[in-house]
């Protein structure tokens, strides 16, 4: 405890700075069996990449967590009434756990992410903890993307032929043909001749350079119905980038109306 108690208190003293929030400008380390609470805003403009103890968010307002450089934590856990958002990429190379608040990241700068690597992993993600924006993934081969919107969970299941260099996603829940973070369109009219309707209330947004199978699930606000009679008949469905239309990546689905689970083939993310 003394170990905690001094570095949380010279963490305090640099940050002492005009800007609002806790400042730290020169080299700082949670130990083993440490850990550091953050209650206000966090600029990081020093070194906080060599971690081994917990980093907490909590608080009733928003945190923004911002700074030239990345801060990377060992352990991290969410428990806020708003959300911490990121204007920087936040690393965590061991466990985050969601428990209340949503992570926010700018959906017009996917590189501002929740990056996790080889060894990370999560809890708790639910309606009211979650990422609303994206999860950057690296060196790993299946995952789950614990992303969503500021209302619900929406997780996308990734399944690849082998380890992820490096893979991103993010869930909209806007029409694709006027997408608010994208430039252009993804005209839900250019389509392969065998598919009929597209969905304009939901899409993801999943990067990547394996070959790779995924699984997206529909529910009440999907309006599956608004598409087809019949849910043997839904999809999934990629842009393809190179032919600038909707393109069948195949698969089956099973549910009902107000929801069910959709899996494709395998493809390469990076195509569509």
């Amino acid at each position: 405890m003394k170990s905690y108690n001094l570095v949380f208190f010279f963490f305090l003293m640099i940050g002492a700075t005009a800007q609002e929030g806790i400042r730290n400008v020169g080299m700082l380390k949670i130990h083993a069996d440490g850990g550091m609470g953050f209650h206000t805003n966090l600029i990081n403009d020093g070194f906080l990449d060599d971690n081994q103890g917990l980093a907490g968010f909590y608080g009733d307002n928003t945190i923004a967590v911002s700074g030239a450089f990345r801060p990377i934590f060992n352990d991290m856990e969410i428990i806020v009434a708003d959300n911490v958002h990121l204007n920087i990429a936040v690393g965590v190379e061991n466990h985050t756990n969601f428990i209340l608040g949503n992570i926010t990241t700018p959906r017009e700068a996917s590189f501002n992410a929740l990056n996790l690597t080889a060894d990370s992993f999560y809890t708790g993600s639910s309606d009211t903890s979650k990422v609303d924006g994206y999860v950057t993934l690296s060196e790993q081969q299946n995952f789950i993307f614990p992303v969503g919107d500021q209302e619900q969970l929406r997780p996308l299941i990734l399944n690849s032929e082998t380890i992820n260099p490096i893979v991103s996603c993010a869930y909209f829940y806007e029409d694709p043909n006027n997408p608010s973070t994208f430039i252009g369109s993804f005209n839900t009219n250019s389509k392969e001749p065998a598919l009929t309707n597209i969905s304009t209330r939901e899409f993801w947004h999943i990067d990547g350079s394996v070959l790779s199978s995924i699984q997206i699930s529909w529910n009440e606000r999907s309006a599956i119905n608004l598409l087809t009679d019949n849910t043997d008949d839904i999809t999934v469905v990629g842009w393809s980038i190179s032919r600038n239309r909707w393109e069948n990546l195949g698969g089956i689905a099973t549910g009902d109306f107000l929801q069910g689970l959709a899996i494709s083939r395998n493809f390469i993310p990076n195509d569509y």
